[in-house]
């Protein structure tokens, strides 16, 4: 995978500079949480980390906090490849943005994911429509979650750039926003996990609007004056195709006009 050059700045990916310690340590977390999980003793302390149904049920309110860094164990092959996705992205995010807008808006990003996905999870348990051996939030849970908000930020901070997946396959950044959400549909296809579908979506909502510093009602806005211009060009298209079938003045004439 390879960036190039945009107007914002060279994408080294990581290979290059210093790394920022405040990656590091999240990277760190995720790997000592991963490795706790491994482990039955320890599995529990990770457990009670982790985005849960516990929140309501026993007042574990430390996890809309906790869950990105509480990574569960898996194949280790996904860590290492996740773990290097999130130095690669977080890095550029962060020397773009600095250390407290990365912060203020991975918190508010995942903090608010949490609680959209909790509320939703809540209500599908109080309707009786999620079997009791179901367990939700598995879409969201530490690595995952990070990455969504560090792809979300690097799609609309690099917006313009190509990357080259694969070493081949060139595709435009901003374009990584709709493969997240397109990716989560499709796991959540496999898993039936709503509220973590929707926790994703929601994480990569708050963090467009964080990272391109565009309110809502203005982007709502755009997309209505957008709307409105291409109803324009397109009625303008429809008069001169009219109008030169009809002539100067827009009356059809017969073959008898000379």
């Amino acid at each position: 995978m390879i960036g190039s050059q945009s107007r914002r700045g060279t994408i080294d990916f990581g290979l290059d500079g210093p790394i920022p310690r405040d990656i590091l340590v999240l990277m760190a977390c995720l790997f000592v949480t991963y490795s706790l999980s491994a482990f039955q003793a320890t599995l529990e302390l990770v457990a009670a980390a982790q985005l849960s149904r516990a929140i309501w049920q026993e007042g574990f309110f430390w996890q809309f906090v906790t869950y990105p860094f509480a990574a569960g164990y898996g194949n280790p092959l996904g860590l290492i490849l996740s773990l290097w996705m999130i130095l690669v992205f977080g890095k550029q995010v962060y020397y773009f943005v600095g250390r407290k807008a990365f912060w203020k808006t991975f918190f508010s990003s995942t903090m608010a994911a949490a609680g959209v996905a909790v509320t939703i999870q809540y209500l599908m348990d109080w309707a009786g429509m999620s079997p009791t051996f179901f367990l939700p939030f598995g879409m969201m849970q530490g690595q995952l979650i990070v990455l969504t908000v560090l792809i979300t930020g690097f799609a609309t901070l690099y917006g313009h750039s190509t990357i080259y997946l694969m070493f081949v396959l060139p595709v435009k950044a901003s374009w990584f926003i709709g493969l997240e959400i397109l990716f989560a549909f499709l796991a959540f296809l496999s898993s039936k996990d709503l509220a973590g579908f929707i926790g994703i979506c929601t994480a990569v909502t708050v963090a467009y609007f964080l990272f391109s510093g565009v309110s809502p009602k203005r982007f709502l806005h755009e997309i209505r004056l957008r709307i409105q211009r291409k109803l324009i060009e397109a009625r303008l298209r429809r008069m001169r195709k009219g109008k030169g079938k009809g002539g100067d003045d827009g009356v059809v004439q017969g073959p008898w006009v000379h």
